[in-house]
C-alpha cells in the first residue's frame, strides 16, 4: 500500500471540515484555507474537547491517520494491513458520528 493515496484520511478531514462549518468555526483572515494543522486542531479542541460535539474516542483520529497517509505516500514506509484496516474502522467510526450529530442538528 505505499505510495497509495489515503481516502480514509480525506474522507475524515471532508467530515470535520463539515462539522465545524456546522459549529460555525472556519480559518482566521477569511481566506478559507482549511489546513491539515487547523483542522484536526480545532475538530479536536473545539468539538471533542471544549464543546462536547465528539466522543473522545474520536480524538486524534485525523492526526493519526494524517501519518499514516504521510508516511505511505512520502517515506520508504509499507502500510501493514493492520494499519490499513485500523485507519478504515477509525474513518468510519469518525464519518458515521459527524453524520449523525448532522442529524441530529436537523
Amino acid at each position: 500500500m505505499s505510495g497509495a493515496r489515503s481516502p480514509r484520511y480525506y474522507s475524515c478531514f471532508q467530515a470535520a471540515i463539515s462539522a465545524l462549518l456546522r459549529a460555525g468555526i472556519r480559518p482566521a483572515g477569511g481566506g478559507g484555507q482549511w489546513s491539515h494543522a487547523f483542522v484536526p486542531a480545532q475538530f479536536d479542541g473545539q468539538l471533542i474537547n471544549r464543546r462536547k460535539r465528539y466522543p473522545t474516542d474520536l480524538r486524534g483520529v485525523l492526526g493519526w491517520t494524517y501519518a499514516l497517509r504521510e508516511s505511505a505516500d512520502y517515506q520508504a514506509h509499507l502500510v501493514t494491513r493492520a494499519e490499513a484496516t485500523g485507519a478504515l474502522r477509525r474513518a468510519r467510526r469518525f464519518v458515521q458520528a459527524v453524520r449523525a450529530t448532522e442529524g441530529e442538528e436537523r
